[in-house]
């Protein structure tokens, strides 16, 4: 990976009148590029930063990912007029902006300006793709898909279950069986992907029985549609919980696929997360694959 950094500090006014130090650093890691700021961000500065990024990309021109980090300082209101007009001109080069921070005011002031298309929330650099690395995998992403399996599950087909470990698409993960799935896209400012819970026959029907509250000894076409109904009230969990966090996820419908020992091709197949889940009963797990971009 090829970093390099760039310090620039400037003197501006303070509220007093008096001289105060405001400092930013760019970073470039490949296709990255962070800015960390120590100070308020005024106008002034912020037009200060949207230059030197802009340099920066400029020397070589290609998608990256801009990120400001606003954990821990100040902004003031129309600094993200400046950062807007900077996201504009860089989705020209097909790079994207994105704003670090943890501050639900700051994200709800990003919302309420209609501007989370081109500043897109993050509270984490992981959330560029959850699914990155060999090793990577964001807990606080799949928590809320695990929970909300958890929960439905319970509720609707008292059936209790709990997690196994995650796991890599590819790595020993043959095992897993589908014979039907249900399979919902996801569409957000930060990337695209989709979330796919898949079921084994007997346990498909065991879960269904349980939620129509009656003996159910083979999949009909009717029934099929419970595999969606399921995957659409966990995903009803995850969307309001990630969304409180900057994800934006949009609504979406589900589909469902069916076919004896169903092997499903996710959109990024090397980045897919596979969730195992097992009962007393029997087994199923999701997969859950994303790739950086908005669709």
């Amino acid at each position: 990976m090829r970093k390099s950094s760039l310090i620039c500090r400037r003197l501006c006014a303070g509220a007093n009148r008096e001289k105060s130090l405001a400092l930013f650093e760019l970073t470039k890691a490949d296709e990255l590029i962070t800015c960390a700021v120590h100070g308020t961000i005024t106008a002034e500065i912020a037009e200060e930063m949207a230059r030197s990024i802009y340099g920066l990309v400029a020397l070589e021109p290609r998608g990256y990912s801009v990120v400001l980090d606003m954990q821990a300082h100040d902004i003031e209101y129309r600094s993200f007029r400046v950062f807007g007009g900077l996201a504009t001109e860089l989705k020209k080069t097909k790079s994207q902006m994105f704003v670090l921070t943890k501050n639900r005011e700051l994200t709800r002031m990003i919302n309420l300006e209609g501007m989370a298309a081109i500043l897109k929330p993050i509270e984490s650099l992981a959330a560029l793709n959850p699914c990155a690395g060999p090793l990577r995998i964001d807990v606080n992403f799949i928590n809320p898909f695990i929970e909300g399996t958890i929960q439905t599950l319970g509720v609707q087909c008292q059936t209790p279950i709990a997690p196994d470990r995650p796991a890599r698409k590819g790595q020993g993960t043959d095992t897993f069986r589908t014979d039907i799935a249900g399979i919902i896209g996801i569409t957000s400012p930060v990337f695209t992907g989709s979330i796919a819970i898949c079921f084994p026959e007997s346990m498909f029907l065991l879960l269904m029985s349980r939620m129509l509250g009656e003996p159910c000894p083979e999949i009909t076409k009717d029934m099929e549609d419970g595999a969606g109904e399921i995957l659409n009230m966990i995903y009803g969990h995850a969307k309001k919980v990630l969304n409180e966090k900057g994800f934006s996820f949009e609504k979406a419908i589900p589909t469902v696929v069916r076919a004896p020992g169903l092997i499903l091709s996710q959109i990024n197949e090397q980045g897919t997360i596979l969730l195992p889940f097992r009962a007393e009963e029997g087994s199923f797990h999701m997969e859950i694959s994303v790739r950086q971009g908005a669709g």
